[in-house]
């Protein structure tokens, strides 16, 4: 790499961090989850990696919270993206992309299909033990919060709002052996 190029890199790094410290620049947050979801890294120890306590990150991935430069820095260090990754806005995808780990429990390449439905994910049981990831769009899912669940923190992603309903039921119903029906009557947020 010439002299040239890497000043002109530097300059760009430079002025990226300018844009975040002022507030120009904001994170998007469903690449927060990409990256977080891509290198299955769940619970509470990601946000005791990134400097907060729980639920920090939760909040990132909402939209409710904007993490400082320090903090994406060191999620950028952690999920090995780049700082820009976490501001580019993300492709509409218009039909099935490859996925590609290279670590962790899942390596290889998959196929993810863009979702179809574009209804509210579940809305949490009485009692806030499972928590709707995404409401208003996003990545849905849930999270469980019951303590000694085997799902505890982790997110649980699915492809479409519909089959995230679906595993939240099943979920409640297979371990907590209460019906989803019984612990939350109206599951749905509008």
């Amino acid at each position: 790499m010439s002299d040239r190029a890497r000043y002109q890199q530097a300059a760009a790094r430079q002025q990226l961090e300018r844009d975040i410290a002022s507030g120009r620049l904001k994170p998007v947050p469903e690449r927060i989850t990409r990256a977080l979801d891509l290198h299955e890294l769940y619970g509470p120890e990601v946000d005791r990696a990134l400097g907060g306590e729980e639920p920090m990150v939760d909040e990132w991935e909402e939209g409710k919270r904007v993490p400082t430069l320090e903090q994406i820095k060191l999620l950028a260090k952690l999920t090995d993206f780049p700082i820009r990754f976490f501001y580019t806005p993300m492709p509409e995808l218009k039909g099935p992309v490859f996925i590609c780990r290279t670590s962790g429990r899942k390596k290889g390449c998959e196929v993810v299909r863009p979702a179809q439905t574009q209804t509210a994910p579940p809305a949490p049981p009485a009692g806030g033990n499972v928590v709707p990831l995404r409401r208003g769009g996003g990545t849905p899912g849930f999270r469980c919060l019951i303590p000694k669940c085997p799902l505890r923190g982790r997110r649980q992603p699915a492809p479409t709002n519909d089959a995230a309903d679906t595993a939240w039921r099943q979920h409640y119903r297979d371990f907590h052996h209460v019906a989803a029906d019984q612990a939350a009557p109206d599951r749905r947020t509008s």
